[in-house]
């Protein structure tokens, strides 16, 4: 398996915490030794190969999220774009990077901004996606919501599946 974090953020979301050159995923929050972008890293870590995990970056910000995960592995992948052009295709080209130097494998995307707090939850859950995954479905998570948010879609489930649900639309 091979992961992919996003890691281009720009950081105005938690101004003044975050500013542009020092966005969210750089910044250690919740009293925490290490940055949303280490921690991710590391949960990716319990379940994936450091050299089959890719970061991907602006050029901005490559310096920083290359000394941060220099801290937590030998060699850290991390490419960076010359232009910020969204999700879409910082994924497209992480992907592409895996498929030119590596093979063809299941490939988790994750954000390097998000705080996860039941590491072992997500890695069980992961690992169910992996194996669903494999059978040829395309597997995205979601988070039961604790109130509604009309900020926020939500994926309609249909019948259970291994250890998930087929998606009966996105909303």
């Amino acid at each position: 398996m091979y992961g992919i974090i996003l890691a281009g953020g720009s950081g105005s979301r938690l101004w003044p915490l975050s500013r542009e050159l020092y966005p969210k995923q750089l910044l250690r929050l919740n009293n925490s030794k290490k940055s949303l972008l280490e921690m991710t890293f590391l949960r990716l870590l319990d379940l994936i190969d450091e050299k089959n995990i890719i970061s991907i970056t602006n050029q901005k910000h490559a310096t920083d999220v290359k000394t941060q995960l220099n801290s937590l592995a030998q060699n850290p992948v991390v490419l960076s774009e010359p232009v910020a052009k969204n999700t879409a295709p910082a994924i497209a080209a992480a992907v592409k990077y895996i498929l030119d130097t590596r093979c063809d494998d299941v490939i988790i995307v994750v954000p390097s901004d998000h705080l996860i707090k039941d590491t072992k939850a997500f890695s069980k859950t992961v690992l169910e996606g992996e194996k669903l995954a494999r059978e040829g479905y395309i597997v995205t998570f979601g988070v039961k919501p604790d109130s509604p948010q009309t900020g926020y879609g939500y994926i309609k489930a249909k019948k259970p599946i291994g250890g998930g649900f087929e998606v009966d639309e996105f909303k």
